[in-house]
């Protein structure tokens, strides 16, 4: 509604004008030039910026005319890619209509990255205008503009000249430019200096201006309030126009002063050392009566010898690189990522490899700095930079790049919302049924991320898939499927319970000791889901055979979850009772009956295809898995040292009734409250595991022997298991899904 009335205000709009004006950018009342700056989008819905000039202002004299006509004129004249690109121009008897490219003025642009690579575009960009016999007289950081893209591009010609016309006579001319108001000087120029030396000034006024705002805004992460020599106070961004300072305002303190530097005085404070011989080079042709060749000073080792601007020179020449060199270059900026600024990487580097990923001819490598860079990007960036070229690739079937982005999904998880879970769902659920192990491994690992970002309506559906890989033969799909379960337990809408219990059945009874350890871990990290009754009856006996393992790891896992169960189960049911637990997670609404005295057949379940049978534990499905499991839900650690009291259970009929009634048989239980402190693993191992004919040595080595054997670290999924060995080796290539 905004953008129609602002078109019928204006009422000069062309029929061809395919652009529609929304709002003006206001700077704190700053003008940065002599047209006004609105926002704009093209037809295309691309974002523009569209540059009016109003003729009944009051400021068009002659010479105001005359500069706006000169930019008008020379900015649909003069092109190159350092130049600010002009799409569209309009001019009549009210109004003057520029369109150009998404920018803004760099002055109102914090410099969070090292600026070498922008100085480096607009020396470029005053070359190319003094090799076509020009001189620019006006740079600074109001003629510098910023596109979306984070590129410094050079515009505002209103002071354009040739450059035989004789120094003063144009420094006359300029004078009285809008720019000279805000404190904008010039040097004093011999008499035998030419033109070129204004713009030589102008790059080495930019050079200074640039990094003493990049160092203020280094030092000042709120903002770049006086960057500009005045002295940096901690306004708040909500503040900087209220009064201060002898009654002043932020806004005229700021038109006052703000380009008003000396940067004779202060240069060696702001440049870096190696820039020094370059900013003392551009000021002696103040006083020389020679022609600068600005290519020289682009070619100068200070500047091309900086790590930014070879990287960025190679990305805007990569088509003319050959396959060597480019895989040697993004071999080398992968390993130099960290050293470089974030910024300069989110601005600079990343949408220059997005643009070039089709010729870059190493597209895995590229890929992978890509989300790497993009794991420090806000979300926004995000969505608009980078998940267009993940959605691209993810959806193509070559397994070499889709095992590249799952191995980097983590990295970029946090940035992917609900609807980009949806869109890729359909080709990240083949990972599952995919028959190669380090695919099907990774598919596995990540679903945590997928799962609860689903809609409700699919989350079934690809449950059951995930499901079934506890199929597999393969030791590490077989215990990573049980971890990924017990991670996303807390999401499984329907019939949680009897999934997670069926799962366990299955770990538990495996043949292999990686398994029914990674199971132990996932029962105490999923024991919240669970209503008191069913775990008790269900999956407490499942547990108590483990005591019996004839792995120690397993054993020893076992004690600390009694350690870390039982005293959450004696407070729920001395104080609560198991008849007044809470049941709202008993979503599979059935009621379990068990008999601890005299067990009868209970009726077969059938669950995704696995057949549980109560009182037959041996006819379980045995699988391969190994172990590690991150424990999900982190009781307090002063519930855990609760551990002074012990719960035995013997028959009596004195005992304490805590079962409901309306189980098959009523079991008495005495509950002894002694406060007798619990046996320690060490102590329970030596007085019991002999009974069973295993000789074991308890001193510390052994037992570290035997972790190092199985890691019961479970603060991620299971990885140690070697591609090289023939069971684990990917039955096929990686090539095509």
């Amino acid at each position: 509604m905004f953008q129609y009335f602002v078109n019928k205000l204006l009422g000069d709009l062309p029929p061809n004008f395919n652009y529609v004006i929304k709002k003006k950018i206001e700077y704190n009342g700053i003008r940065g030039g002599y047209y006004d700056i609105y926002d704009g989008v093209s037809k295309n819905n691309e974002d523009v910026s569209i540059f009016i000039y109003e003729k009944s202002n009051k400021d068009f004299h002659n010479n105001v005319k005359k500069y706006v006509n000169n930019h008008l004129n020379y900015s649909k004249k003069l092109i190159h890619p350092n130049i600010l690109k002009v799409l569209y121009t309009f001019d009549n008897d009210k109004r003057i209509y520029i369109v150009t490219e998404k920018c803004v003025p760099l002055f109102f642009e914090n410099i969070k990255g090292d600026p070498i690579w922008g100085i480096y575009e607009v020396i470029s960009a005053v070359n190319f205008i003094n090799n076509y016999n020009y001189v620019h007289c006006l740079i600074n950081p109001l003629s510098v503009f910023v596109t979306s893209k984070g590129r410094w591009k050079l515009s505002l010609f209103d002071c354009i000249y040739e450059k035989n016309m004789n120094i003063h006579n144009i420094i006359n001319n300029i004078q009285d430019h809008l720019f000279f108001s805000y404190g904008y000087k010039l040097i004093n120029f011999s008499s035998v200096a030419k033109p070129v030396a204004i713009d030589a000034y102008g790059i080495a006024y930019l050079m200074v201006w640039s990094y003493q705002n990049y160092i203020t805004e280094s030092q000042n992460k709120e903002g770049n309030m006086f960057s500009m020599g005045i002295e940096n106070t901690g306004f708040s961004e909500g503040k900087r126009d209220e009064y201060f300072l002898n009654g002043e305002t932020y806004k005229e303190i700021k038109n006052k002063y703000f380009l008003n530097i000396d940067i004779m005085q202060i240069y060696k404070n702001c440049l870096p050392q190696n820039l020094w011989n370059i900013y003392e080079a551009l000021l002696q042709y103040s006083v020389k009566g020679i022609d600068i060749n600005f290519s020289t000073i682009l070619n100068s080792d200070n500047i091309t010898g900086s790590y930014i601007v070879k990287t960025m020179l190679f990305l805007t020449e990569i088509h003319m690189k050959s396959r060597i060199e480019k895989n040697n270059f993004f071999c080398n900026l992968y390993e130099n990522l960290d050293n470089i600024n974030i910024d300069v990487k989110v601005q600079l580097i990343l949408p220059e490899i997005c643009k070039n990923l089709e010729v870059s001819e190493n597209l895995e490598k590229c890929l992978q700095i890509i989300l790497i860079i993009s794991k420090d990007m806000n979300i926004n960036d995000f969505e608009k930079m980078v998940y267009p070229t993940f959605l691209k690739y993810f959806l193509q079937t070559d397994r070499s790049i889709r095992y590249m982005l799952l191995e980097c999904f983590p990295l970029i998880e946090k940035n992917l919302n609900n609807n980009n879970m949806n869109e890729i769902y359909l080709s990240y659920m083949y990972g599952f049924s995919d028959n190669n192990i380090s695919i099907k491994n990774a598919t596995i690992k990540n679903f945590i991320y997928v799962y609860p970002k689903l809609k409700n309506n699919i989350k079934t559906q690809a449950l059951h898939v995930l499901l079934e890989n506890l199929k597999d033969r393969d030791c590490c799909i077989k215990t990573n499927t049980i971890i990924c379960i017990a991670k996303i337990a807390n999401y499984i809408l329907e019939d949680k319970q009897n999934i997670l219990e069926n799962v366990y059945k299955i770990g538990l009874c495996d043949m292999y000791v990686q398994i029914r350890a990674a199971t132990l871990q996932a029962i105490k990290a999923t024991y919240n889901q669970f209503d008191i009754k069913r775990f008790i009856l269900n999956i407490m006996p499942l547990v108590v055979k483990c005591l019996i393992d004839e792995s120690p790891e397993v054993r020893e896992i076992t004690f600390e979850l009694f350690d870390f169960v039982l005293p959450l189960l004696k407070n729920s049911v001395m104080n609560i009772g198991v008849n007044n637990t809470d049941t709202k997670k008993n979503d599979d609404k059935i009621l379990v009956e068990n008999s601890l005295t005299n067990e009868k057949e209970a009726n077969t379940t059938y669950h995704h295809g696995y057949k549980f049978s109560e009182n037959n534990q041996k006819k379980y499905p045995q699988g391969v898995i190994n172990n590690n499991f991150t424990n999900v839900y982190h009781i307090e650690q002063a519930e855990k040292n609760n551990k002074t009291s012990t719960i035995r259970t013997t028959p009596s009929n004195n005992a304490n009734q805590i079962f409901n009634n309306n189980t098959r048989n009523e079991n008495k239980i005495d509950i002894h409250k002694t406060e007798d402190k619990l046996k320690s693993i060490k102590e329970i191992e030596e007085e019991i595991l002999d009974d069973f004919g295993w000789d074991l040595d308890f001193t510390e080595d052994k037992k570290n022997s035997k972790k190092n054997n199985l890691n019961l670290n479970i603060d991620d999924f299971f990885d140690e298991f070697d591609l090289n060995n023939e069971e684990n080796t990917p039955r096929f290539k990686l090539s095509s899904l």
